[in-house]
């Protein structure tokens, strides 16, 4: 199964699926000034910190759902939009950062990382619009406090990983390969390798950031979708100095909100008891060297 190589895009399950025409899309687009852009702020959970990012201005889409009905549809962040090319080739948008400009879609993979697409309008022949629940909105409580801040070789990591983060450029090779009953897609970037794993077993997703320096791996970030609540991630922050863990630190973002970090409170929102960090050290690692030797 070839998941796509792009953050935060879960697999189409549990969530309702919507169609819309192409031309209702760009009637419905073009009738709400969307293409005045505006910056909105968003906390992001793969680092501490916010995430700047442009979107339109659509409020409301009618959307049709599979009996035909009209639904209205609230924009908003966790909405994604996928579109297949007369090709037979599929393409994922968030759609908050869809832009309509003259006969070119662009938009954005990701919105914490800098990944976008552009393709010919008249190219599209189906749209697919999903709300995820991601719990993505724009909170002003992002997590704080955390131990890394308190030392001093993660503390400098941790700035660098969001230069890193902010200047990724464009994707370099992208690949897919699985792992016993693991599935496995993988973005290189300039200063980043990123990575989805499926696993088939428990149908857990995962993501993976490799940071880098200088071709030197300084951290690696996972963070665990809670499928269940669909509102929380368990994130695991690895720190690293000549290839070797130093500093290891587990959080849960809930709903836009550092809630806990102990072992109770994580088993409790059902995340998956198997990934655990030193399950996670090893998994991450394996996959890292599987990439690194992937031509």
């Amino acid at each position: 199964m070839k998941l796509p190589l792009f953050l935060f895009l879960l697999v189409l399950i549990s969530c309702k699926t919507y169609t819309i025409s192409p031309d209702s899309f760009k009637r419905q687009y073009l009738g709400s000034e969307s293409n005045k852009m505006r910056q909105v702020e968003i906390n992001n959970p793969l680092l501490i910190g916010k995430t700047k990012y442009l979107l339109n201005n659509v409020k409301v889409l009618e959307v049709t759902d599979k009996n035909g009905n009209i639904v209205a549809m609230k924009n908003e962040p966790s909405v994604e939009m996928r579109v297949t090319h007369k090709n037979g080739q599929k393409y994922h948008y968030y759609f908050q950062m869809v832009l309509l400009d003259r006969d070119t879609l662009k938009g954005g993979r990701s919105v914490f990382l800098n990944l976008t697409r552009s393709i010919p309008f008249d190219s599209i022949v189906k749209i697919e619009i999903q709300n995820n629940k991601k719990g993505l909105n724009y909170y002003e409580n992002a997590p704080d406090a955390l131990l890394a801040e308190t030392d001093p070789k993660a503390s400098k990591i941790l700035v660098n990983s969001y230069d890193a983060i902010a200047n990724i450029g464009e994707v370099l090779k992208n690949a897919s390969f699985s792992l016993d009953s693991v599935d496995v897609s993988v973005s290189k970037l300039r200063n980043i390798d990123y990575a989805t794993c499926l696993f088939k077993k428990s149908n857990t997703l995962i993501s993976i950031i490799y940071i880098k320096e200088k071709d030197a791996l300084q951290m690696i970030k996972t963070r665990e979708y809670n499928q269940v609540s669909g509102k929380g991630w368990c994130i695991n922050d690895f720190y690293l100095e000549n290839n070797k863990v130093f500093l290891e630190e587990r959080w849960i973002l809930f709903d836009g909100k550092l809630i806990n970090k102990n072992p109770e409170r994580y088993e409790a929102l059902k995340f998956n008891k198997s990934l655990n960090a030193d399950f996670l050290k090893k998994f991450t690692s394996e996959i890292y060297d599987r990439i690194e030797h992937t031509p």
